[in-house]
This record gives structure tokens, sequence and C-alpha cells, in this order.
């Protein structure tokens, strides 16, 4: 039986209890055609159940991604199939 490399992949993370930095990534492979120019505001930091923590330079960013994390979600599943993104929580960090 052929099994998915990205399915050997995300089993041996899950065993080795790294699935989440896994997920991080994959969806640092994709950010900046997802989210496009706020991408220079907004890096993804962390995965945890299923929240994608996104750290924002600037509380209007921050904003920007509250009011469009259905959209960003959505499109990030398309890309990332089996990732499970549940919910984005930007975080104002100064300087990041």
């Amino acid at each position: 039986m052929l099994t998915a490399l990205r399915d050997l992949l995300t089993t041996t993370a899950r065993a080795l209890g790294v699935e989440g930095a896994l997920h991080l990534a994959r969806v640092c492979e994709v950010w900046e055609d997802v989210v496009g120019p706020l991408a220079s505001g907004a890096a993804p930091v962390a995965v945890r159940r299923g929240v994608l923590e996104v750290a924002c330079r600037h509380p209007a960013v921050a904003h920007e991604l509250r009011m469009r994390q259905g959209e960003v979600l959505e499109a990030l599943r398309r890309r990332l199939p089996g990732a499970p993104l549940t919910a984005l929580r930007p975080v104002v960090r100064l300087g990041s």
C-alpha cells in the first residue's frame, strides 16, 4: 500500500510531538500568497490546537487579520489540505 509523504510526515511529527511546528512550516510557505501585502506586517509564529497565532507589527494589521479571519483560514485550508486550522489569533508584537 502506498502512503502519501504528507501523511507519513504528519504521523511522524505527531509521534514526536512536533505536529504544530510542521503545520506552522507549511503555513509559512504559503503565507505571503494568502495574505498579500499584509505579510510584510504579520508573520505566523505558532499553531496550537488548531489556532494559528500571528505576530503583527501594528494594531491595524492585527485588526485587518481579525476582520479577514474567515477568508484567510479558508484560503489556508484550500492550499494546505489536512491542516487542522480552526482559528486565527493576531497578536500585536512591536518590532517583530
